[in-house]
């Protein structure tokens, strides 16, 4: 129950967040979490995925795994400040831009989502999910509560940032003593050579794939950071980006019940396929009607939630309406990817995917700022979804799945006509009242969703919750 609490709360958080610091203030912050991120993705070393892999079919080696594990964790840990250290040396833009405390703090953000994201998985890899969301919980409701007294205190974004990181300390203290009672992991031993190599070989695709796609997630706000040098700019990006970014913690919720069936039942095409529709219906059900309706109504949507301040980027910001949609799709299709091994596969596409977004970014910021940069973002998580799609595609009735993205459409494209057409309410909540019951309306009336969709979901998570 206070995981879903905090679910809300967080979205609150992050609209007040984006409010209160004002879009330069903002675009500080969001650009020092994407490159610590970055940063942090070099050391990831494929381990989540991994010991998902490792101990979901043997549980009673829990313990050896993850003490494996959150060894390699650790000294990744090192890893990351000694990169961010030389980066701060010897570039001097940083030193110019950002001062000293201030990086420290947004670096340090970064190490504490590297620590949670493995400890996490490791209730995953033992289906535990009722300690994860315990984790979410502490993690979510804290920085909401802590960084909300700051902001309507001073505003000041190092103060911002080190009530932020109180909370994530806290988060990754109370995570570890659950994930060490669980596992009954014993961290006084270092692994030999060839345990180490026993996890991080089969993890090497995993971390290849973990790099490209965080520094994908993150490089609209690097790339238009470095390019323009305009933090405002990055600060209007962001506002659309972490909002969509937000609603993450829908498809993950529903795909942690279900990766773990995937990688029991990957070798049979049919159940897989089962989970494969039942996942995508339920998620496009929840992002179409709000993704479509924030695309449609963008000017209403960023007057209403962010303020006069966004007003000017509403149009850049309904982009990321569309991209909701997309992400969505894209941790289904990726989960099916990593559950059935085609990692290297999706990766040498990946990397070609990558250099035509980079050059993308290169060549339309400087002449289109933030609005080239939503659009370039949307681009490449369409394509992230279309080539992991296409590695697994034996796995897919692509007559049925095309058919139910089709059909969760109808609505909202005659939604968009008819607002084009001239739309006869001018109060931005019941434009957006209107047109977001009309467009759930559609995922009914077109029969995307079942009766006993979501109670086939609950079943899944009633066994991973105990």
């Amino acid at each position: 129950m206070a995981n879903f609490i905090s679910k809300p709360v967080w979205i609150v958080f992050l609209v007040l967040t984006t409010r209160l610091l004002g879009s330069e203030q903002f675009g500080v912050f969001v650009y020092l979490i994407a490159v610590s991120n970055i940063i942090a993705a070099f050391f990831e070393m494929g381990l989540d995925l991994q010991i998902m892999r490792s101990i979901s079919p043997q549980k009673d080696r829990a313990g050896h795994f993850a003490g494996i594990s959150i060894i390699l964790r650790s000294l990744g840990v090192l890893g990351i400040i000694v990169v961010a250290g030389i980066l701060y040396v010897f570039d001097y833009q940083y030193q110019e831009e950002y001062t000293l405390p201030l990086y420290v703090m947004g670096i340090l953000q970064g190490i504490f989502l590297y620590i949670l994201s493995h400890l996490r998985a490791l209730f995953r890899s033992l289906e535990l999910l009722k300690f994860e969301a315990i984790s979410l919980a502490v993690e979510k409701n804290l920085i909401a509560v802590l960084g909300l007294i700051i902001l309507f205190t001073s505003a000041d974004l190092y103060a911002f940032l080190t009530f932020y990181n109180a909370g994530s300390f806290v988060a990754v203290v109370v995570t570890l003593f659950m994930a060490i009672k669980l596992t009954k992991v014993r961290l006084n031993k270092i692994p030999t050579r060839a345990e180490a190599a026993s996890i991080l070989k089969p993890a090497f695709p995993f971390a290849i794939m973990n790099i490209i796609q965080v520094t994908y997630t993150r490089l609209g706000t690097v790339m238009l950071e470095r390019l323009t040098g305009n933090q405002s700019w990055v600060g209007l990006y962001n506002a659309g980006s972490r909002f969509a970014g937000a609603f993450i913690v829908f498809p993950d919720t529903i795909m942690a019940a279900v990766y773990p069936v995937f990688c029991r039942v990957y070798d049979q095409r049919d159940k897989m396929w089962d989970l494969i529709q039942l996942s995508s219906r339920i998620l496009l059900a929840l992002a179409v009607p709000i993704g479509t309706t924030i695309f449609i109504a963008h000017y209403e949507f960023t007057s209403l939630v962010f303020g006069d301040g966004y007003i000017e980027a509403s149009a850049a910001i309904g982009v990321f309406g569309l991209m909701l949609i997309a992400n969505s799709q894209v941790f289904i299709v990726g989960s099916v990817v990593s559950a059935t091994g085609n990692q290297m596969s999706v990766n040498k596409l990946f990397a070609v995917i990558f250099v035509i977004s980079v050059s993308a970014y290169i060549y339309f910021i400087p002449q289109y700022g933030y609005m080239a940069a939503a659009w370039i973002t949307l681009w490449d998580q369409i394509a992230l979804f279309l080539i992991n799609f296409w590695v697994t595609r034996k796995f897919y009735n692509i007559g049925t799945y095309v058919l139910n993205i089709a059909r969760t459409l109808v609505f909202p494209i005659a939604a968009w006509f008819y607002y084009q057409s001239g739309f006869p309410i001018e109060n931005h909540i019941l434009t957006l009242l209107v047109l977001g019951c009309w467009n759930l309306a559609g995922v009914f009336v077109m029969g995307l969703v079942k009766r006993d969709d979501l109670q086939q979901i609950l079943k899944l998570r009633s066994k991973t919750v105990h």
